[in-house]
């Protein structure tokens, strides 16, 4: 059903990435509970439809916070214009989710940039913030999956230093006569 790429980069001496700054127009922002949670969830919805990513809602993100993982600074945002506060408007235009995993190892679990912010370095941008940010609470090891279909993704990943580990291969099976939902194996 699908073909993961598992991409991994060293850190030498804890140092992930050099922070820079985000594109003209764009702030970063840490993840806000119970502030940001529509604005996240609308943005993976449109950045993932059609793939097999797709479908987010705002409770797949609110059951993730009971994750022994989880931490909203982890969480990092980039609005174009400012971040929304009353008075005060922004549009979000993408999000780099980090993983802490544990004994050195950090994860971009999620970078999504939404279609109406595409082709403007807000990838790339959000990649070296979340890569800094996890070089700063001490990730000596980052490893992402990557859809082989993203060509985009693995395109920016291998141009920021990320390297091939391994393939994960996601099957569907059919159950009499029935498709049954894809899962690693």
């Amino acid at each position: 059903d699908r073909r993961l790429a598992v991409l991994g980069r060293r850190c030498p001496d804890g140092r992930c990435a050099e922070d820079e700054p985000m594109p003209e127009g764009y702030v970063l922002s840490r993840f806000r509970r119970g502030v940001d949670e529509d604005a996240v969830v609308e943005l993976l919805a449109a950045a993932y439809a059609g793939t097999g990513d797709g479908g987010w809602t705002r409770r797949d993100l609110e059951r993730r916070y009971a994750y022994h993982w989880f931490r909203d600074e982890d969480v990092l945002l980039a609005w174009h214009g400012t971040a929304p506060e009353p008075g005060r408007s922004g549009s979000l235009g993408g999000v780099h989710w980090t993983k802490r995993r544990g004994d050195g190892v950090g994860e971009v679990y999620n970078l999504a940039v939404s279609p109406d912010h595409l082709r403007r370095g807000l990838g790339r941008a959000l990649l070296r913030a979340g890569l800094a940010h996890l070089g700063d609470v001490g990730a000596q090891d980052v490893a992402l999956w990557v859809d082989l279909t993203n060509d985009r993704g693995v395109r920016l990943y291998a141009g920021e230093g990320f390297q091939f580990r391994q393939e994960d291969i996601a099957l569907t099976r059919t159950l009499r006569g029935r498709q049954a939902s894809p899962g690693p194996v």
